[in-house]
């Protein structure tokens, strides 16, 4: 068996290519990690609560871009597939029109409601804003991540993802000890964030070449209810913990609670790599009728 796995892993290009982003995809998780560890060490348990407190709203509304990416990525390889480029341009800039003005909103709607949340956790009103600016990535991020995987470029999408985990680890024990404390910790976050983003147009420079092709996706907002149904749940259950351990336990228990929390999730957050994988896989052997 193992010899035919090597076999195939030396002629096949795609299972060479989903086995390096296998491995970095595992290695953005691991630096995810070592970025809460770092924090949790050097803000100590009453600051790092907060912090977890602050991301896990955000995970929360940041719900759909995971399904975002799910759906972007099954279009781009069927639409590669047939050799139609130009109509994956026309989804991009498309989604990332939709994308910005929904984020608008949502920002719009947290920062109201980090009034009250602010009164309710006891943390200061200006993290809830300034964490609030990463609502504006919540689609675009997914949206170019889901083209660069339905295209299959493997090693850009985990070059993208590793870079964008070594930024926020680096810069936030940088901006940590320079006495910043949670906000350096935030602005980590938003550095690393941007730059990816950034670096993702560069990425698929190819397709923002092409020529636009209007495409009416009719399907897409239904072919993505399943994703957001599940997703969210999951969401739900293993962001909301951190929120009342804030509001129920004192601050200091409260972080040392969200450590112990983000610890836990290691082991799951690995195992979703292997999705990420199988997604563009799948999507173009079903579209082959295999």
């Amino acid at each position: 068996m193992i010899k035919k796995f090597m076999e195939k892993f030396g002629r096949d290009e795609l299972v060479r290519g989903s086995f390096v982003l296998l491995v970095m995809v595992n290695l953005y998780n691991i630096l995810n990690q070592l970025f809460h560890l770092f924090m949790a060490r050097f803000l100590g348990p009453i600051d790092y609560g907060i912090l977890t407190v602050l991301f896990s709203i955000i995970y929360i509304i940041a719900i759909p871009s995971e399904a975002v990416q799910n759906v972007i990525a099954a279009y781009t390889n069927q639409l590669t597939l047939k050799k139609e480029d130009g109509k994956i341009k026309f989804m991009l800039f498309k989604s990332l029109k939709k994308g910005f003005l929904i984020s608008t909103i949502l920002f719009i709607f947290y920062i109201l409601l980090a009034l009250f949340l602010s009164y309710f956790l006891k943390i200061e009103y200006w993290l809830f804003i300034i964490t609030g600016i990463l609502i504006f990535t919540i689609f675009p991020i997914p949206t170019l991540r889901g083209i660069i995987l339905g295209k299959k470029k493997f090693v850009s999408l985990g070059v993208n993802m590793v870079l964008e985990g070594f930024i926020k680890i680096s810069m936030g024990i940088i901006l940590v000890i320079l006495g910043l404390k949670v906000y350096g910790a935030i602005f980590a976050v938003m550095l690393g964030t941007f730059i990816s983003f950034f670096l993702a147009f560069f990425l698929i420079r190819d397709i923002l070449r092409e020529k636009i092709k209007e495409e009416k996706f009719k399907k897409i907002y239904s072919y993505s209810l399943p994703y957001f149904i599940s997703i969210i749940s999951i969401a739900l259950i293993s962001s909301l913990d951190v929120i009342f351990a804030r509001k129920f336990f004192s601050p200091e228990t409260a972080g040392i609670y969200s450590a112990a929390s983000t610890l836990g999730k290691i082991i799951f957050f690995g195992i979703l790599a292997i999705s990420k994988v199988m997604l563009p896989l799948t999507s173009e052997k079903y579209h082959n009728g295999e």
